[in-house]
């Protein structure tokens, strides 16, 4: 629902036992307040970052005052839009490890205990060079994709040079 937020109107919502209620503040985009079922009034920021829909934590209500929540989202906005965003002001937002970093615990806490040919899975995930850099949440299908219709390409041109032996009986 959305409607101009007022520290009277905040005080006075009572939660509904059924369903969470969430109310958008029209004064300033992207301010959420919500309120459970058990009664708990929070400040949320609804903006979408990278191209996802996130929801950022400010804080409680009382804790955090209407004004205090409506400033602290004119900054996030701002540090959004000027792109200095980086996760770093105090919202709870989770930072994800990147594949170069996830590869070497994969194979001692997995890979060695659960595979015989471990040697090889290193070998193959050493391979993928390109997107050791990245971010785990932002590696894609595609990207897997395009690295393995690469790599087979170069391997596929090599074997092609190869000269095969006929097979008597095939055309």
């Amino acid at each position: 629902m959305k409607r101009k937020l007022t520290s009277k109107f905040i005080e006075g919502q009572k939660p509904n036992p059924t369903k969470r209620l969430d109310f958008r503040d029209e004064l300033m985009p992207g301010l959420v307040l919500r309120i459970s079922t058990s009664g708990t009034k929070t400040f949320c920021l609804h903006k979408r970052i990278n191209g996802k829909m996130r929801r950022l934590t400010i804080g409680r209500f009382p804790i955090i005052s209407l004004a205090d929540a409506r400033k602290r989202v004119q900054q996030v906005l701002y540090e959004i839009e000027t792109g200095h965003f980086e996760n770093r002001i105090g919202i709870e937002v989770e930072t994800k490890p990147t594949l170069g970093a996830v590869i070497p615990d994969y194979i001692e806490k997995h890979a060695k205990v659960h595979n015989r040919d471990w040697k090889r899975k290193e070998a193959l995930l050493a391979k993928f060079t390109t997107l050791h850099g990245r971010r785990i949440d932002e590696i894609k299908r595609a990207d897997v994709a395009t690295f393995h219709a690469a790599t087979s390409s170069a391997s596929s041109t090599r074997f092609s040079m190869v000269q095969m032996p006929s097979v008597p009986g095939r055309h």
